[in-house]
């Protein structure tokens, strides 16, 4: 357990480096509220679950850790130091990665959009082991897998939209047409149960995953379904499309956690 004195230094040097950060970062926005709540939420993340929020909680120590271990090698040649402390590379990299980090806690670290995280992610295994092909594009960081990873993200919400939808929401935040998307739904609720009726339910899912990935089908699907399924595709293409493009900032920021919990061996 952390003593309250830890606490209480952390506090001071969060607080000091975001009036750093707000001089000295080049790289990014230079904000200065960089508070400690995030990293306290990052050590009860540690403490909790072995889920996708232990990712982003280990990405924030580490990141605040580099800093600290800067600002400390520092000390010992402050004559090299610029005073201009923007032209000093090395800081300005590391706060930057700070303030990266800490954004990414706050929004996943302690809130209902961190569960939701956790939720698709725990999906997106379950896919990757149902389908291989998925896991090895993510681990490859294949350029294939930014077309692929937002058809799997919506099969994943279409079926647990009561547990992702706060992630959902979050990535599409921009214009769209609320009215298409319950139809988006309701389509594929319907093509569901189709499928779980001719195939089985593990093999339903499998029908659409395999397809949003590219891969070829398992089975032969009598030639109703095998329509109703090339229409979902291509609605499943087009709201693909409209998740990137809502707020494509957004976008790829979920996409970058949701990857580092997939592959986390990837990571540069």
């Amino acid at each position: 357990r952390t003593s309250r004195k830890a606490r209480k230094a952390r506090r001071r040097l969060a607080a000091c480096a975001a009036k750093l950060n707000s001089v000295a970062n080049a790289g990014r926005k230079g904000r200065d509220d960089l508070g400690a709540e995030v990293l306290e939420r990052a050590f009860e993340a540690l403490g909790g679950p072995a889920d996708a929020r232990q990712t982003v909680a280990r990405r924030v120590l580490a990141s605040f850790q580099g800093l600290r271990a800067y600002l400390r090698q520092a000390g010992a040649f402050l004559e090299r130091i610029d005073p201009y402390l923007s032209n000093n590379p090395g800081l300005s990299a590391r706060l930057a990665n700070w303030e990266e980090a800490w954004e990414v806690g706050r929004l996943y670290l302690g809130t209902p959009l961190g569960s939701a995280l956790s939720d698709a992610a725990s999906s997106l295994m379950r896919a990757g082991e149902s389908v291989p092909a998925f896991a090895a594009m993510c681990e490859g960081r294949d350029p294939e897998l930014f077309l692929v990873l937002p058809r799997v993200l919506w099969l994943s919400f279409l079926r647990r939209p009561t547990e992702q939808a706060a992630l959902m929401r979050s990535v599409l935040s921009g214009p769209h047409d609320a009215e298409a998307l319950d139809a988006f739904a309701e389509a594929h609720c319907c093509l569901d149960a189709r499928l779980c009726e001719a195939l089985g339910d593990e093999a339903a899912a499998s029908e659409l995953l395999r397809r949003a990935v590219g891969v070829e089908p398992q089975t032969d699907l009598p030639p109703p379904e095998r329509e109703a399924v090339a229409r979902f595709m291509q609605e499943l293409e087009r709201w693909s499309m409209t998740l990137q493009r809502s707020c494509p900032e957004d976008w790829n920021a979920c996409a970058a956690v949701i990857l580092s919990v997939l592959a986390p061996s990837a990571e540069p």
